[in-house]
């Protein structure tokens, strides 16, 4: 004879099951807006590469200067590869149009400096903030997915982090350090 209600065991399992559906259901929901918002920064970012790019390249006296704010802003989904690509581009473009040699290197030189501040110090920044996480970190996951998987891994390098930081935040992964007396 049984003591207990058979139900009751079914029943709290099926609780438990709900609780862990819950819970994964939460932190793929917060995988997804973190996702979401790194994606709108950098593509704001990208936005604004682009219209830098155009103007740079209107005040430079380039040939079709909107074009080259549009690739800057697509190339630059690809991260490093995308904007030397365009540098290749432009300089080659540059080189034809111009007599001299000298706007063909300040054509180059003026996206360069337009990438770097970008790739170096703005996407970090923003990033980080939009993210809540370090612009360190930011660099460094750049810095490590590079080193491991090359560009591949430059390009997902701030989606792990992106999901890595909410599944931890969601599931409380974090380690309980003791408090210092």
């Amino acid at each position: 004879m049984r003591l207990t209600n058979p139900g009751a065991h079914v029943d709290s399992r099926h609780a438990h099951c709900g609780s862990e559906r819950g819970r994964a259901r939460r932190a793929a929901t917060a995988i997804s807006d973190d996702l979401s918002r790194y994606f709108a920064t950098v593509t704001l970012i990208n936005l604004m590469l682009g219209i830098a790019t155009s103007a740079t390249m209107y005040w430079l006296g380039m040939p079709n200067p909107l074009l080259w704010g549009v690739v800057a802003f697509v190339l630059n989904f690809v991260p490093y590869a995308g904007s030397a690509a365009n540098l290749v581009l432009l300089t080659v473009v540059a080189l034809v149009s111009f007599d001299g040699l000298g706007k063909a290197l300040a054509v180059a030189g003026c996206y360069l400096v337009l990438t770097t501040v970008e790739g170096q110090v703005v996407q970090p920044i923003l990033v980080g903030r939009r993210l809540d996480v370090s612009p360190l970190v930011v660099f460094l996951s750049l810095w490590f997915g590079g080193w491991l998987w090359g560009i591949a891994g430059v390009a997902l390098a701030i989606p792990m982090l992106v999901a890595a930081k909410a599944l931890r935040l969601e599931l409380d992964l974090h380690p309980r350090l003791p408090r210092p007396l």
